[in-house]
């Protein structure tokens, strides 16, 4: 995910990270000096803000694909052929 100048990595394990931060951190201030990491390893600056709109990025890609999938695999079931079924691009 592309933020704040840096890409970011989203898999299963930075999020869970991401989300543990944002819990740790709720109601105050992050730590002086706060950083987080981008996919190259390089420290970005991050206040709590910064990290509620990288968790949102995340969220709303995440959602993206779902009804992505969601829409493909309906014209999937109402396909009459198995051209038609096929032809759905993935």
């Amino acid at each position: 995910i592309a933020y704040n100048g840096a890409t970011f990595q989203a898999d299963d394990n930075s999020i869970n990270n991401l989300s543990r931060m944002l819990q740790a951190f709720a109601g105050g201030p992050v730590p002086t000096g706060f950083a987080w990491i981008a996919a190259n390893n390089t420290p970005v600056s991050f206040t709590y803000a910064d990290m509620q709109v990288l968790a949102r990025a995340i969220g709303t890609r995440a959602y993206s694909a779902f009804v992505q999938l969601q829409t493909r695999k309906a014209t999937i079931r109402a396909a009459t052929t198995a051209a038609a079924a096929q032809a759905v691009e993935w």
